[in-house]
């Protein structure tokens, strides 16, 4: 086995390790995600539970160009809603004013660290898949381009809850 293909291993197990038990929480009880995130529709959690863990999955059974694109939605999403969601105060996380007080920015960690795990494991399956002498970055642009439209849905899931 090729360093290569022991980082992506590795790489593919850590990242099931960290998004199955948070989608199976997500899934069987959500109660402490909607107390934290009461602009979100209480049916939000379970489908986003097994997107989570479906994407993750998918990496972890080496299909990581269908379980990617899952993926940087969802955390999309996760970066809306430390960022820009609002509680019921009208705060949001990042102010660290919200629920969490000055432990709210704090959520931007384990985000920002699965955000990397999930870029690191494109950009090798990328390197094996292109010349190894091309070295730009383009391939951010699509996981650029996903974490938005995870944003956007967040946005949208919370005009929903309005309406």
């Amino acid at each position: 086995m090729s360093s290569a293909s022991i980082s992506v291993f590795r790489t593919q197990t850590l990242l099931a390790c960290i998004l199955v038990p948070s989608g199976i929480n997500k899934v069987v009880n959500p109660k402490p995600l909607k107390e934290l995130f009461p602009r979100l529709p209480k049916w939000f959690w379970c489908p986003c539970g097994l997107w989570e863990m479906t994407g993750a999955i998918l990496c972890y059974k080496g299909l990581a160009p269908l379980g990617l694109p899952l993926l940087y939605p969802f955390m999309g999403g996760v970066f809306y809603s430390i960022c820009y969601l609002k509680d019921e105060n009208g705060k949001t996380y990042l102010s660290g004013k919200g629920k969490l007080g000055k432990f709210g920015p704090l959520l931007l960690l384990p985000a920002s660290f699965t955000l990397a795990v999930l870029l690191k494991l494109d950009k090798v399956i990328h390197s094996k898949n292109t010349d190894a002498s091309n070295s730009t970055v383009w391939w951010l642009l699509p996981a650029l381009t996903y974490c938005f439209f995870g944003a956007v849905w967040g946005n949208f899931c919370t005009k929903l809850k309005k309406s």
